[in-house]
Order: C-alpha cells, then structure tokens, then sequence
C-alpha cells in the first residue's frame, strides 16, 4: 500500500477505520496476558486510537508508529496531551507521559528506536496492508519485538468480492506468518456483517473479524 494512500485518507477524513471506543478485544482479552507492571507496549499503525490512553491509564508505557501527521497530531489535541517533539533518525517523536507516538514508517523502525517491547497490539495493521506486504511486515514486527506477546485482530472475507483495506486475512495467513516464533489461538470470532451495513454497500456477503493470541514460543 502506497504511503501516500493513507495520507490521503486523513487529509480527506476518509477514516472509517478508526475507532472511537476503546478495542473491546482489547477490553475483554487482555487478562489472558501477564504482562510485567509499568511493561512497554506497541501499538503499530496507531492512528489516534483511544486503546492506546486506555493502555497507559493502566500504568503501561505505550509507544505508537503512525505515518499520517494529521492523525498523530489529532491524538494528542482530542485526548488534551502536552508532548515535546524531537527527530531521531526519519521518526518525529511526539511524547508525553506515558505515550509516544513515533510518526514515520514502521519498516524504518529498530530496536535503537523503540527499545525494548513487553506486549503488541495490532487491531488495524496487519490487515491495512496488501498480501505483498504481510510477510514482511511479519517478519520485521518479530525483529522489533521478539519477546513479546501479541494480540492481533484481522478480517475474514471472500477477498474477490470487495478491494482492500481492510483486507481478508484468513486464519491460515496468520498461522503462515507467525507460527515460527509464536503459538497461534484464536480467541473469539465475530460476524461484522449485520453490525456493518458499509461493508454489505461493498459487496460483501460474509465478514467475520477474528481476535487471536500470539504467544512466543520459548526456546528452550
């Protein structure tokens, strides 16, 4: 997906995808997850997503990745969050107490950058990106955080009938992509389509979002 795809959908408020409410997987799931208190938490391709003032109310530290300024900046100004802004290698760092929002491109992220991550949380990531694009994304999250746990959500859906983002990324997908470093669960599966009349207007017959556990695998 081309860059300038998403600053358009910003510039033009074309962000249906975002959520006002906190993620209720986000909600619901996250005590399955042990993760150590005042632990660091990522959350990639984070528009102004609210989990990510919910994550810090919990004591978490929280770092973003957000290429869209508009949208980087629209979080702070709506949650009522002084920051201080500094660069670092192609990353403005917008930061406050307990959040950072790193806006630039995720495949320009190292662990320089962000440090040390406890926990991932991909609600609108993996399936923001086209088929050509997710194994790489896989494999560089997994250089990024290699001891961290992760909750991922994606959509489900007979691809042919509707053009991405979101796109379809089936259980099989996910498995392909991440069963060499972590043990794959899914949580629960909900049927979007009565809830989501816009996808029905898109062609769709089917749409089923799914929430899975990544757990690392220990070497040992």
């Amino acid at each position: 997906m081309e860059q300038s795809f998403w600053l358009n959908r910003w510039e033009n408020r074309q962000i249906g995808f975002h959520q006002e409410q906190v993620n209720e997987y986000l909600l619901r799931h996250w005590d399955k997850y042990n993760l150590p208190a005042q632990g660091h938490v990522f959350v990639p391709l984070c528009g102004k997503s609210a989990d990510m003032v919910w994550l810090a109310d919990k004591g978490y530290d929280v770092t973003g990745v957000e290429y869209s300024q508009i949208a980087t900046e629209e979080f702070f100004q709506e949650h009522n969050l002084t920051y201080q802004l500094t660069e670092k290698h192609n990353f403005k760092i917008y930061s406050s107490d307990k959040i950072t929002v790193l806006q630039g491109d995720f495949f320009d992220l190292n662990k320089d950058i962000i440090g040390q991550v406890d926990f991932v949380f991909d609600r609108a990531s993996l399936v923001a990106l086209p088929d050509d694009m997710r194994s790489r994304y896989a494999k560089h999250m997994y250089r990024l955080a290699e001891q961290a746990d992760m909750l991922l959500v994606t959509m489900e859906y007979n691809q042919a009938q509707m053009q991405g983002p979101p796109f379809a990324v089936t259980a099989d997908e996910v498995k392909q992509h991440f069963s060499s470093w972590y043990n794959v669960s899914e949580l629960e599966t909900q049927d979007l389509l009565s809830t989501s009349p816009q996808f029905k207007e898109r062609g769709l017959d089917s749409l089923f979002e799914k929430a899975y556990k990544l757990s690392v695998i220990d070497p040992k």
